[in-house]
């Protein structure tokens, strides 16, 4: 019954939407249109019809924090509010309404220091959560340019300034993180004494009060207008660079370069300036840009911007328009701006064209843009629900067929899985129905995104008419459930470029930045030009210049430039000369233009280098043992060579598991902690044609048994000891007694459930995280299995490895080498680069900082976070050994034959690692003379 409704619900919002191909929305409501939006899930729609009452309420209801009870051991009372400081601290209100009623919540609080993640709270209505959209509310920091002027480097480009906090009090509404509805959320409090409780989920802040007031009722434009004097601006153009805003709600809404074109201000064909902000960071829900503008009188003014969204082609993208914090008119909660390959100037008008001026008060005030999804949340959120439903169908039937299964087989799905022909009859209906409704909104018929819905919708029908071959289709029906995934996940994507925006005389031309062709011709002559003529090699600038090598991309060398000028130049008056390049540092040498120090080389490099005389032991060097407990255990052991260490660590990789929380609930599995669990847990996983992931090797399993990799002279590998033996087969187990794939793609199996236990680097979460949105809050990060010691406890450290940074032994600036790695390595600067590369590059661009407190203050939520923290505790190293290649090839030598053709592990350790004994002692002898 409940899906007929729904159903019914998106044929109306059919008959009722329309396309806004403006920068405006149609009003909320209006005498002759009416336009049903889906306010959010399927609760709250019930949530919203059970109950009636009084939209007037007779008075806001205020609860100060200090009246609150606490508890938890991180509150503290302040003389401005009550401070959370720890998970699971928490503020309870108990209160009287005075009448049945709507009551709407706001927040007031101020952020405090931390890891800069958003602010997460629990929130529940006397002791239950009334709808899911309430459960979990975010709450934003503040953050600004550390500076207003653009800095620049030597040769004049101009570098986005890092981004701080602002710790200002704020007063947020309760929304929907998820976009699928675009007011803010409501509470229906029957008279009588009711409870609210707001429990801290992460990060720390502190609570001013808590308000339940009046529903935000949205005027039209025409009655916003009809409040003010009818004076209009008609003075000079007013102009706000979008790159110089004041206020952000995400640190990755830095200032960005566009330097190929001129109608972008300001423009320099030869040089990088700063000159727009958004970009594909600025697309996540709730996301807020803000500018502070100083007008001359009160007026009417038109607002203009000049945008680029280049990136949704059958769509817009939506801003929601706040004037000083407040939405002004109802228009304002969906302002759309329309697909273009390049830049656009656009005025604030309604859906039919008309002008909507902003009335401003004389002096200072602020414009603010807010991610939304406009009118496309009602039908996202219609799209996600049928991309839940396919995954979910899709996991029943491969259950039964595996993924893979025989084309001449009935396996009879549909009396296996009884709900499946109701299931996809209501899908089918619900795709024909979203294809209408995106024709709608795309303005025509048979757009990209309606026939992706209808071949979805083929691939159903096919497996309806014919059932007993609707396993021939399952190979379609994934990847249409693929398809739709990835529509998704763009569609909720809202990029939008700012240049700048504009207050103007109303009626004036909105292009108030002209460059005509010849103009946008010459910029491009001169650009192509610049890039034969720019000099791209520094010189030092004089003998107190450290030349550094890294083989990062540019972005993240940008960053570290920026660091550079902003911090270590002016600490300690070295310059630095930063050059991206791969070469070789023993031709470097020979030509005599190596530099003094490199960062970023893997363990296996910097011992090659070591053996040959080029790197500096730096083991002697001021505070070295005290800079060590910077760093996971043992994680200078890959960079030591006969006594002497020649790196340090900047970055760490691992293994981790990665566990799909809700399939493991359906399969009523527990998080393995030893292998014997985690192969149980493989094997009901296989029961139901799923598959476990394992990127392990045989060294983990040595170190969980206490068996050393090399032997104590370092001269010969121990991988023909009992002890390793038993390793290798316990490792080449999984692939032979077992049948855990060899090769996978693990994020898309795990994104799609089919893969919902795996071990791979640690660093995956921040691909889930940033390119997997709809499984968030399904899945969760873990500590490996480990081994049973004798005495019962688990061993579960796994092999940790990584990059250094090292001195070259021909630099005659080995003391301000020193100074720079000290400095490099320290927690600011790696916590303020890993923040400065996810503010550039989003989630997935993560840093993996060796340095343990600067990973600890990353953005990780409580449980991953916990679980990263244990695995650091329990992580061991590899020596590097001359010749240590020679290893790797033999192990898998020894994988291949025991996994493909059934060979013996005994017998292929003792006929493969021979010739890796062989290479490490003939190398070491080579390179050692003692």
């Amino acid at each position: 019954m409940m899906r007929k409704y729904i159903s019914l619900l998106l044929a109306l919002a059919m008959l009722f939407t329309c396309f806004t191909a403006g920068f405006g929305a149609s009003a909320a409501s209006a005498d002759n249109e009416q336009r049903f939006v889906i306010t959010g899930s399927e609760e709250y729609v019930e949530y919203q019809k059970n109950f009636t009452g009084n939209e007037t309420i007779p008075a806001e209801i205020v609860l100060d924090s200090k009246n609150a009870s606490a508890q938890g051991t991180g509150v503290s009372v302040e003389a401005d509010g009550v401070a959370l400081t720890k998970t699971g601290d928490s503020l309870t209100w108990t209160f009287s309404v005075p009448q049945d009623g709507w009551y709407e919540p706001t927040l007031t609080y101020c952020t405090m220091s931390g890891n800069g993640n958003d602010i997460e709270m629990k929130f529940l209505l006397d002791g239950a959560v009334p709808y899911p959209e309430i459960e979990t509310n975010i709450f934003p920091r503040i953050w600004k340019n550390l500076v207003e002027e653009f800095q620049v480097d030597n040769d004049g480009n101009q570098y986005s300034p890092e981004q701080v906090e602002a710790f200002d009090w704020q007063t947020m509404a309760f929304i929907d993180d998820e976009g699928f509805g675009v007011d803010n959320l409501k509470l229906f409090l029957t008279a009588g004494t009711h409870t609210i409780k707001l429990t801290l989920n992460g990060e720390l802040l502190k609570v001013g009060k808590l308000v339940l007031g009046q529903p935000t009722g949205y005027i039209t434009y025409e009655d916003y207008a009809k409040q003010f004097e009818k004076k209009n601006y008609d003075g000079d153009i007013i102009i706000y660079e979008g790159e110089k805003a004041d206020y952000k709600s995400q640190k990755m809404f830095i200032p960005l370069s566009s330097r190929n074109e001129a109608v972008v201000y300001p423009s320099d064909p030869h040089r990088t300036k700063m000159n727009y902000v958004g970009g594909s960071n600025w697309n996540d829900i709730g996301g807020t840009i803000t500018w502070e503008l100083e007008v001359p009188e009160d007026a009417f003014y038109q607002l203009d911007l000049h945008f680029r969204q280049n990136v949704l082609q059958e769509s817009n993208s939506y801003r929601t328009l706040l004037v000083d914090g407040e939405i002004p008119f109802a228009e304002a909660k969906e302002v759309a701006f329309p697909y273009k390959s390049g830049w656009q100037y656009m005025s604030l008008t309604d859906e039919n064209g008309e002008a909507m001026p902003i009335y401003l008060t004389a002096g200072k005030h602020t414009i603010s843009l807010r991610v939304t999804l406009g009118k496309l949340s009602s039908f996202a959120y219609g799209l996600r629900q049928i991309t839940d439903r396919l995954g979910k169908i899709y996991r029943k039937i491969v259950r039964i067929t595996g993924e893979s299964p025989d084309a001449n087989r009935d396996y009879e799905i549909f009396t296996a899985v009884p709900e499946l022909e109701d299931e996809l009859t209501d899908i089918s209906q619900q795709l024909e129905e979203l294809a209408l409704e995106s024709e709608r909104i795309a303005g025509a018929k048979g757009g990209t995104s309606a026939q992706t819905l209808r071949k979805a919708n083929i691939t159903i029908n096919q497996m309806l008419k014919v059932k007993y071959e609707a396993h021939q289709r399952l190979s379609a029906y994934y990847d249409n459930y693929s398809s739709l995934s990835s529509w998704l996940y763009e569609m909720q994507s809202m990029v939008l470029d700012v240049d700048s925006i504009a207050l103007a005389s109303v009626g004036s031309d909105v292009k108030y930045r002209n460059v005509n062709f010849f103009e946008d011709l010459w910029f491009g002559i001169r650009r192509l030009f610049s890039t034969f003529i720019n000099d791209y090699q520094h010189k030092k600038q004089n003998d107190n210049t450290l030349t550094l090598w890294s083989n990062w991309g540019r972005d993240q060398i940008t960053i570290l430039e920026n660091l550079i000028a902003n911090d270590f130049t002016p600490k300690t008056g070295i310059k630095v000369d930063l050059k991206i390049t791969a070469a070789s540092l023993i031709h470097a040498g020979l030509s005599n233009t190596g530099p003094d120090l490199s960062i970023n080389e893997g363990s296996a490099n910097v011992i090659n280098y070591a053996m040959r005389g080029i790197v500096e032991d730096i083991s002697g060097y001021e505070n070295f043992d005290k800079l060590l407990e910077r760093f996971p255990n043992n994680a200078v052991v890959p960079y030591q060579y006969r006594g002497g260490v020649y790196a340090l660590p900047n970055t760490e990789t691992f293994a981790m598991m990665f566990i799909r929380t809700d399939i493991f609930e359906e399969l009523g599995l527990e998080v393995p902690t030893t292998w014997e669990e985690c192969i149980n847990c493989a094997k009901v996983i296989a029961l139901n044609n799923m598959d476990v992931g394992v990127a392990a090797d045989a060294y983990t399993f040595m170190v969980q048994n206490d068996v050393p990799i090399y032997a104590d002279d370092l001269m010969s590998t121990n991988l023909m000891s009992t002890g390793a033996v038993d390793a290798v087969r316990k490792w080449t187990d999984f692939y032979t007694k077992y049948n855990f794939p060899k090769t996978f793609d693990f994020f898309n199996r795990f994104r799609t459930g089919l893969m919902p236990m795996g071990i791979t680097a640690y660093t995956t979460y921040s691909t889930i995280k940033a390119a997997a949105p709809e499984i968030n809050g399904r899945w969760e990060m873990y500590e490996i299995p480990g081994t049973v010691r004798e005495d019962g406890t688990v061993n579960n450290t796994v092999i940790g490895a990584g990059t250094g940074a090292m001195i070259l032994k021909w630099s005659e600036l080995k003391d301000e080498a020193w100074q720079f790695i000290d400095w490099w390595t320290s927690e600011d600067i790696q916590y303020r680069f890993g923040v400065n590369c996810e503010a550039v590059l989003g989630v997935s661009g993560r840093y993996a900082s060796a340095n343990l407190e600067a990973v600890y203050k990353f953005g990780w939520d409580e449980q991953n976070l916990n679980s990263l923290k244990g695995q650091l505790t329990h992580i061991d190293h590899m020596p590097e050994v001359p010749g240590s290649y020679y290893l790797s090839r033999s192990m898998q030598q020894v994988y291949w034959n025991v996994v493909n053709m059934g060979e013996d592990v005994e017998d292929m350790l003792n006929k493969w690692i021979p010739e890796a004994d062989d290479e490490i002692r003939r190398k070491t002898e080579e390179y050692i003379k003692d």
